[in-house]
């Protein structure tokens, strides 16, 4: 695989990551209403996410495994884009640590 496909792979990740992100704060999923609570709550600076927008920066494994495990997105569509984007129950809330 190519520089350029792992950089398409990796800008793909990086968005699904900023949806869901925003999707979050949006809905006030658990009482995340900024990006500075959602930071919080999976292990990422808030100033991390303007890198992404940017292109400067991709979420760290750890944080994408925390988007999944505390707001129970599929890591199926997380890192392929495959599946439902939002979980069921999203305006439900769910207890921190939640495993799904």
């Amino acid at each position: 695989m190519g520089i350029e496909k792992n950089k398409e792979l990796s800008n793909g990740v990086t968005g699904r990551f900023l949806e869901a992100m925003r999707d979050i704060i949006s809905k006030n999923v658990n009482g995340v209403t900024n990006r500075r609570l959602f930071g919080e709550r999976i292990g990422e600076y808030q100033q991390n996410f303007s890198k992404m927008e940017r292109g400067e920066r991709s979420p760290t494994i750890e944080s994408l495994c925390k988007l999944c495990t505390e707001f129970g997105y599929s890591a199926e569509w997380l890192l392929l884009g495959l599946g439902e984007k939002e979980p069921a129950g999203m305006n439900e809330v769910i207890p921190a640590g939640h495993v799904f």
